[in-house]
């Protein structure tokens, strides 16, 4: 059977997943530098051995190198950026869920917690992260599990808040953005938007969301050890 600890796991490699692509331009400038790079030693020490600029792939190398070096790919991969954080929450949000329903099943079969049942709770439409507000709610009415919002929270309001408006908004913080994340106070990132503002994320700042997801997922996984005593 899963453990709460695999599920951690999984969930790390999803945001790795998400890491490789928000590094993904990088990644193929890597690899074309390092195929010109190869191309250009063959075409100098031959047979035949080319020393005609003309003919070299000197130009192209020097000129991605540039490219590499400048980062000059980086404003045309901005949406990317954006796109990385709605696959952050999604994951997630998918993860929390998987939490929850081993937990309601580890209690219901260890002590049979009939009103735990995954189909029962199901049927009742009352279950919902979409938000932190919901999960923190959830948590607590079906597991006795308390949760606190504190900074680590608050960014993944942030980020949540941020998905909704990336998705539904066309990243624009608009009133509903603005009011959700005005009180999700301290945070270590973005902490102040104005009316229609566009939204745009960097690495760093999804790296922060990142640390706050694993960190709420782990201190989350030892409170239900602590709580229920599963693994």
């Amino acid at each position: 059977m899963t453990t709460l600890q695999e599920i951690e796991e999984r969930f790390e490699l999803h945001l790795q997943s998400v890491d490789e692509l928000i590094s993904f331009d990088r990644h193929i400038l890597d690899v074309c530098i390092n195929h010109l790079d190869v191309l250009n030693e063959r075409l100098r020490k031959g047979p035949p051995q080319i020393s005609n600029q003309t003919y070299l792939a000197e130009g192209a190398l020097k000129a991605m190198k540039k490219i590499r070096v400048n980062d000059s790919l980086r404003m045309h991969y901005l949406s990317m950026f954006n796109s990385c954080l709605v696959l952050q929450v999604s994951y997630y949000t998918s993860i929390i869920d998987d939490i929850f329903k081993h937990t309601c099943y580890c209690l219901n079969f260890q002590q049979n917690r009939q009103d735990l049942d995954v189909e029962f709770l199901k049927s009742k439409n009352d279950i919902n992260f979409q938000n932190m507000f919901s999960l923190i709610k959830t948590y607590k009415k079906y597991l006795d599990v308390e949760i606190g919002k504190d900074g680590i929270c608050n960014t993944i309001i942030l980020a949540q808040s941020s998905r909704h408006a990336i998705v539904h908004s066309l990243g624009i913080a608009d009133q509903k953005f603005i009011t959700q994340t005005t009180t999700a106070k301290p945070r270590d990132i973005k902490n102040d938007f104005c009316l229609n503002e566009k939204i745009q994320f960097t690495p760093s700042e999804l790296d922060y969301v990142k640390l706050a997801m694993l960190n709420f997922v782990s201190d989350l996984c030892d409170e239900i050890k602590k709580r229920h005593s599963i693994r």
